[in-house]
């Protein structure tokens, strides 16, 4: 499980377009994005987890983010 948050943050009830565009990645990986009020969760097998942050992180950056904050937890 992945916990990440895209900068520059604002808030709103969309999320902006770079942090829409690293939940895309995730998903397209078939994985399941859990939307936070500060951030995003990521759950899934741990390999297609990390394939799929590298595609997200760069999505996000691609699209305007100014950082890409991530907490990696291993779940068994």
């Amino acid at each position: 499980m992945i916990e990440f948050t895209v900068y520059p943050f604002e808030e709103g009830e969309t999320p902006p377009g770079y942090v829409r565009a690293a939940i895309g990645e995730f998903e397209d990986a078939g994985l399941h994005v859990d939307l936070g009020p500060l951030g995003q969760t990521v759950t899934g097998e741990t390999e297609a987890v990390l394939e799929a942050l590298r595609a997200a992180e760069q999505a996000a950056i691609g699209s305007g983010a100014t950082r890409f904050v991530v907490s990696i937890q291993v779940v068994e």
